[in-house]
């Protein structure tokens, strides 16, 4: 909200040096007291992106949009443990008609990660411990979020994270390192993904924890041959 803040990133974007802006402002997405002023600040770095840079492209808005905009849906968790396609895909629907009209093209949902231990404190995000659930969660939420044209109004880029094993961090401490066989790692952990995947979800975000000792995110195994 800083005027000189603000005119320095509109000249960054003239200059074609911002590709995204990621809203972090408050988690409580589509219900802030700031809303209407980053959506006017937004709004200003949009325009110079798009009508003052040599190239012209729009800048792409990402928001953690997890259950809801300005209507708070269930947790995740709970939303899974309906096993109810249509509904959690109705909800994610509505998220995502909620959050585009707020400015936001991209959000970081669904998270798709098994949970492997319920101290863990992310589990409130996840689709529980079976990887069927996981599949049918993945598959409902990119439906309601992208829909069948991700371009079209009121619909969202959506993004599975986190790729992967990060549900299995050690004594539930976030973060920690996680032990996966390959065997575990793929009949458990990769279903919901693949099922994401197979949906035509447009993003998929990195892990944060490591397996076996290396970090997912410098895995080539993981990331490029899995």
């Amino acid at each position: 909200t800083n005027n000189d803040r603000m005119k320095e990133l509109e000249l960054l974007a003239e200059k074609g040096e911002i590709g995204s802006c990621i809203l972090t402002d408050t988690p409580w997405a589509g219900n802030s007291e700031q809303e209407d002023l980053y959506l006017a600040n937004i709004n200003k770095i949009q325009r110079a992106a798009v009508e003052k840079s040599r190239l012209g492209i729009p800048i792409i808005n990402g928001r953690d949009i997890i259950h809801g905009s300005k209507t708070i849906f269930p947790i995740p968790l709970a939303q899974a443990a309906t096993w109810d396609y249509d509904l959690i895909k109705d909800a994610a629907s509505v998220m995502s008609e909620e959050a585009s009209h707020d400015g936001v093209h991209w959000t970081f949902a669904p998270m798709l990660d098994i949970c492997c231990d319920p101290r863990w404190g992310r589990i409130i995000e996840c689709p529980g411990e079976d990887p069927l659930l996981g599949q049918l969660m993945a598959r409902a939420s990119v439906d309601g979020i992208q829909g069948e044209d991700m371009s079209k109004p009121g619909k969202l880029a959506a993004c599975a994270k986190h790729y992967i094993g990060y549900g299995a961090s050690d004594g539930g401490r976030d973060k920690d390192p996680t032990e996966w066989s390959d065997y575990s790692l793929r009949n458990r952990a990769l279903p919901a993904f693949r099922e994401a995947v197979n949906s035509g979800i447009a993003t998929v975000m990195s892990a944060f924890n490591e397996i076996s000792g290396q970090p997912v995110s410098a895995s080539r195994y993981h990331l490029t041959d899995i």
